[in-house]
């Protein structure tokens, strides 16, 4: 009987606690402070916003910067090579879809991929295009891509 009782306010409590609401802070305008890194003297800065289907800022997955192996040998597909631990991951705004990458190394065949589960993952296209967008990065440089059409599998 005493477990019975037990259970029932352990359930009770939670159910109460689950119920409540965030308030936010200063009557609901919530300030996001988003700062790019400068670029550093041997590595660049990658800045961007990637939007989604009908203008969506929430892609869903998580950018990375990889790179196209293929990209100085024009007669072979593009072949791109993705690491989850090496890859420098995207830092997002998921209020505005604004991004960075930073301290990037100099290369000339970075392609952005999203990665959205094992297995599942989208290589950022040039527009109208269905080769990977190339980003060239040179030491001390930041690359404002723009606005990034994202067309999600």
């Amino acid at each position: 009987m005493k477990f019975r009782i037990l259970l029932l306010l352990l359930v009770t409590i939670l159910v109460i606690a689950g119920c409540g609401q965030a308030v936010p802070v200063n009557g609901g305008a919530e300030e996001i402070i988003w700062i790019v890194p400068e670029p550093g003297a041997t590595t660049g800065v990658v800045i961007g916003v990637l939007v989604g289907k009908d203008g969506n800022l929430e892609i869903g997955g998580t950018p990375f910067l990889s790179k196209n192996i293929t990209a100085d040998q024009a007669n072979l597909p593009p072949t791109i090579a993705f690491s989850l631990q090496y890859d420098p991951r995207a830092i997002v705004n998921v209020t505005t879809g604004e991004f960075y990458f930073s301290d990037v190394e100099p290369a000339e065949n970075y392609v952005i991929t999203i990665l959205y589960g094992p297995g599942n993952s989208y290589v950022v296209r040039e527009q109208d295009s269905e080769h990977p967008l190339s980003i060239k990065i040179e030491a001390g440089q930041l690359v404002d891509l723009g606005e990034i059409l994202v067309e999600e599998p």
